[in-house]
């Protein structure tokens, strides 16, 4: 009987190791469960940050496109009234001419 006694006693004495093993483990795990929730939670706030970022600089870059569209419409009508310019101005230079000559 006291053997059996001693037995049960030392497997109690290892099943209390174990626990006092296990319980420290899931305390590891809890700390690390609630370290990587907190990294996801400043991941995702990072997430938003950089998603509104990417918005207005798509926001920024399609008025930039709308304005370079713009300026080359601009340009186009600025080379047809060069031209027209040019043209007439030639035009003038020929009818001065002429009267220089007369």
């Amino acid at each position: 009987k006291e053997k059996i006694i001693s037995e049960l006693k030392a497997k109690n004495v290892d099943y209390d190791k174990q626990l006092v093993r296990l319980s420290s483990t899931i305390n590891e795990l809890v700390d690390s469960n609630r370290e990587n929730i907190e990294r996801m939670a400043e991941l995702e706030l990072d997430g938003a940050t950089k998603a509104s970022t990417i918005q207005e600089l798509e926001a920024n870059l399609r008025s930039k496109i709308t304005a370079l569209g713009m300026m080359t419409d601009q340009n186009v009508d600025f080379k047809t009234q060069l031209s027209s310019f040019k043209s007439k101005n030639e035009e003038l230079k020929s009818t001065i001419e002429e009267l220089k000559s007369k």
